[in-house]
């Protein structure tokens, strides 16, 4: 019988095979846990906007940053998927591409933020807090924005992918089923921006149509 091998000496060579299975199991759980968390979060404001929580009077989204961060790559990457499969999701999709993308959603959302805010303002839109009325932040308008408008990407995308092999009727029912998904996100912004500031729902709307019906004309009748 032969003599059992003894355990390693302390100070022996490090055990690099242990280590590297503990590092990708690891690394494999927390992705898995990011991405169940992160889809379930995408599904559920995808068919209940405005979400409560976060979205409720005079909404400060203090800690939400950590979810829209999640939110936006979660789509980012089911978008790539849509547009090419597999094949385009294992080629495209590096991590780098994934930050870059990310970033360019929440660079656009900062931009209709600064665009909205004023004009919002100048509609009379107001969070009427007891006492006193006060304008909507750029944090709430923001926040609104990326959690109404980013978990329909992927929809957009597969409308769109849809939309170059489609003839005839189907092709119709692609760009009606296009024009309804963006008439439901304004009535779902509508709706958040009314709850948080409990203001007249006319307000809202004016202030939300007029944007909408100068990018439209400026788009048809430049």
């Amino acid at each position: 019988m032969s003599d059992p091998v003894p355990p390693p000496a302390p100070g022996g060579p490090p055990d690099t095979h242990g280590r590297w299975v503990s590092n990708a199991t690891s690394l494999i759980n927390s992705t898995a846990s990011f991405v169940s968390q992160a889809s379930k979060e995408w599904f559920d404001f995808l068919i209940d906007q405005p979400v409560k929580p976060p979205f409720r009077f005079n909404a400060s989204f203090r800690n939400e940053y950590p979810r829209v961060v999640r939110l936006v790559v979660v789509v980012v990457v089911f978008s790539a998927a849509i547009l090419g499969g597999a094949e385009y999701f294992f080629r495209e999709v590096a991590a780098l591409s994934v930050v870059r993308l990310t970033m360019m959603i929440l660079l656009a959302a900062f931009v209709a933020t600064i665009i909205y805010l004023p004009i919002a303002y100048v509609f009379g839109v107001r969070v009427k807090t007891p006492g006193k009325k006060k304008p909507l932040s750029p944090r709430q308008v923001l926040f609104s924005l990326l959690f109404t408008f980013v978990p329909w990407l992927p929809v957009f995308t597969f409308l769109s992918v849809a939309m170059i092999p489609a003839k005839g009727t189907l092709l119709i029912l692609v760009i009606l089923g296009f024009w309804l998904s963006c008439i439901y996100l304004i009535f779902n912004f509508t709706k958040t921006i009314i709850l948080i500031t409990k203001c007249a729902w006319y307000l809202v709307v004016m202030s939300i149509v007029f944007p909408l019906a100068c990018v439209i004309a400026f788009v048809f009748f430049r």
